[in-house]
């Protein structure tokens, strides 16, 4: 979701009005979450940038059988026929599909959080965060230093929250799964009859 409510205020903050093109997007993407504009990037910015239009030049060349591409192919006596040529996009595309796909999809809630981080250390919290991309050293370095006091706002993922013991946890995100994710965040205030809030 965008941070301004309407054009005008976007104009504001930029300080000058939005080119046509930032319009559009705007008026389209204003309603949108954070989430749903992730996954944007994922099929548009990936599959028809990356695999698709960039490569296309070179395929071109590769046909033309150009002297000058011959000296920086990896297999400069290989020519693939347009079918092979086919085949090998359709390969790549299916491997994106099933692998690097679903992984840019689970490292979301990474990117949310260090977005979060920044955004509250920009207003003088003292806050650390901490999600799986992290190295185990330096996630035990952050819970010491949350165990500790040295910070009093600690940021995490779902998976990461599960081994704290806290007196407040607020959801910044609704999960996708309220009954699952909603009742296990809300879990880890308040054990041992101690008092909380969620």
């Amino acid at each position: 979701m965008l941070p301004y409510a309407s054009i005008p205020e976007a104009a504001a903050a930029l300080g000058r009005n939005l080119t046509f093109a930032e319009t559009l997007w705007f008026n389209y993407s204003a309603a949108k979450s954070n989430y749903f504009l992730y996954c944007h990037n994922i099929l548009f910015l990936f599959l028809f940038l990356v695999f698709s239009l960039v490569p296309l030049p070179l395929v071109f060349l590769e046909f033309k059988r150009f002297s000058f591409v011959s000296s920086h192919k990896i297999q400069p006596k290989v020519h693939l026929s347009l079918t092979e040529t086919f085949k090998c996009y359709k390969d790549i595309m299916h491997m994106f599909f099933l692998v690097v796909g679903p992984f840019q999809l689970i490292s979301y809630p990474s990117i949310q959080v260090d977005w979060l981080t920044e955004k509250m250390r920009n207003n003088n919290f003292t806050v650390s965060s901490m999600h799986g991309d992290m190295p185990q050293k330096e996630r035990d370095a952050i819970m010491g230093e949350f165990r500790a006091g040295t910070t009093r706002v600690l940021i995490t993922t779902d998976v990461w929250a599960r081994a704290l013991d806290v007196s407040l946890v607020i959801n910044y995100d609704l999960p996708n799964n309220r009954e699952l994710y909603y009742i296990h965040r809300i879990g880890h205030s308040g054990r041992f009859g101690r008092k909380d809030n969620s």
